[in-house]
């Protein structure tokens, strides 16, 4: 999946702001990934969430480190998303390597790098981000994709009130809530449903907010005690993190004072489904008598077999597995003959292909 078009910063959600015209008022503040949003629906549980959470915390750290070296050498904003995308599609265990790099640009290259060899690594295997037994898949967009904003200038749904929870969905129909238009879950290699999205939500707090105001956001139809992020009087303040989604792709938003939120999502966590089966069958020939046996190609694993000869006459044939991965069959003659015949052993051979986004 290609990176390179991303054209917003993760963690700089108040240019973005600015762009949109957004209110300049009260400083611009962005603050650390939040633990993941709480009741999950569907078949993610939390703790594959909170890894897949920790993992995109630990990425943006790891962008955050090369802020200074990405203003020195002058590179425009979209290199942060770059890099936190092309980090998520790497194993965790590669962060230290491509932060010990002297400089953003060589961490960008060997960022790209890791993820590309990841993917072919990987290929014909659950591509896992999140839990190795829950088969998590994420998947960077292409761009950003707005798909709420609460501002009256922005043809949404209107400002948060205190209090009340509102629901929104991730579909492609967003301008009725504000969004671009954008298509946030088109084109997925290998299909699969979305489970939870890598979203930036900005709030652009009311002048009567309280200090300590917050925000909520989780699954439709959920609930939660935590906070997304926490805001003052005409603050606009940012914060990226993991946002599960329900069954019918709707979340929920409520805040404790009045303010509008804006929502951008960056990429998506595919929820495990089930993969058929690929499979093969492998043959092994023999025209002399004994044993011939057919073995399956690496990757695979023998789920079953048989034995076929030219001739039954007076021969027996017997299968048996003679491995994990391979399928033997042994030829012996009756009475004392020798007959002149073939004996073939067949091996059907399974893997699960996993996807390859």
């Amino acid at each position: 999946m290609k990176t390179q078009d991303m054209t917003r910063l993760i963690s700089a959600a108040m240019l973005l702001i600015a762009a949109a015209g957004a209110s300049a008022a009260g400083p611009v503040d962005v603050t650390a990934p939040t633990p993941v949003s709480a009741a999950l629906a569907g078949d993610i549980d939390a703790a594959s969430l909170a890894r897949a959470q920790q993992k995109l915390a630990h990425a943006v750290q790891v962008a955050n480190y090369f802020a200074a070296s990405a203003t020195a050498e002058g590179l425009n904003d979209r290199w942060r998303g770059e890099m936190v995308n092309a980090l998520m599609q790497s194993p965790e265990r590669t962060f230290d390597q491509v932060q010990a790099t002297p400089n953003v640009r060589d961490a960008l290259a060997l960022a790209g790098t890791l993820s590309l060899t990841n993917a072919k690594a990987e290929a014909g295997t659950a591509k896992d981000l999140g839990d190795t037994g829950g088969d998590l898949t994420y998947i960077p967009l292409a761009s950003p994709c707005r798909i709420v904003d609460t501002r009256p200038t922005s043809g949404g749904t209107g400002t948060l009130a205190p209090g009340v929870a509102r629901n929104f969905s991730f579909t492609n129909s967003n301008t009725s809530q504000g969004g671009s238009g954008c298509t946030p879950f088109a084109g997925y290699v290998g299909g699969g449903v979305p489970g939870a999205a890598a979203v930036n939500i900005t709030v652009i707090g009311g002048a009567t907010a309280p200090a300590g105001a917050f925000l909520q956001a989780y699954p439709g139809g959920g609930s939660t005690t935590t906070s997304w992020l926490n805001f003052g009087p005409g603050q606009i303040i940012a914060n990226e993190g993991v946002l599960g989604i329900s069954s019918t792709y709707v979340f929920t938003l409520k805040a404790s004072a009045t303010v509008d939120a804006i929502v951008d999502v960056f990429g998506s966590f595919v929820r495990p489904h089930a993969t058929a089966l690929e499979c093969v069958t492998a043959t092994s020939t023999s025209s002399f008598l004994g044993i011939v046996a057919a073995s399956c190609s690496a990757g695979y694993t023998l789920t079953g077999g048989g034995c076929k000869s030219s001739s039954i006459t007076d021969h027996t044939y017997e299968a048996f597995p003679s491995s994990a991965t391979s399928f033997g069959c042994g030829f012996w003659p009756e009475n004392g003959q020798t007959i002149g015949t073939t004996l073939t052993a067949y091996a059907t051979c399974c893997r699960t292909p996993g996807r390859t986004e």
